[in-house]
């Protein structure tokens, strides 16, 4: 973690990307969120959505060109099965471990949208939130 006045996330990540590839020679996209971003979509996960031996949790964060409130009208979401949110730029999954096959979500894969995105476990991003905080 860091901090960054001069530019944009955009052009931030933009510099992040070139330095990554200059450095250790292969391309990789980078998506730049800001800690009251983090701290936003932490705020908006509910406290029983853990990734754990029963569930699975996972925080998809997504390219500004694919980030909309209606994102979700473009999933395949079987209500009996998933939990899913939309929060700023961002969809918040949960499924039990035991039917994560069964799941609709799994359709994203390969898709276009799944290209457009990066993919944490909650833990993960409760972890970031945490450090950031400190």
């Amino acid at each position: 973690m860091f901090e960054y006045s001069e530019k944009s996330k955009t052009a931030l990540a933009e510099t992040l990307e070139q330095a990554i590839e200059s450095n250790f020679g292969f391309v990789v996209k980078v998506l730049v969120r800001s800690h009251a971003d983090i701290q936003a979509i932490v705020n908006e996960l509910p406290d029983t959505w853990v990734n754990d031996a029963v569930m699975k949790c996972d925080v998809m964060f997504l390219w500004d060109k694919v980030a909309t409130d209606t994102i979700l009208q473009k999933l395949v979401i079987k209500p009996e099965i998933d939990s899913v949110k939309y929060v700023a730029g961002t969809i918040l999954w949960s499924v039990d471990k035991k039917n994560v096959a069964r799941s609709g979500m799994l359709r994203l894969v390969g898709t276009d949208l799944y290209r457009h995105m990066t993919i944490r476990n909650c833990n993960t991003l409760r972890k970031i939130a945490s450090m950031m905080n400190e």
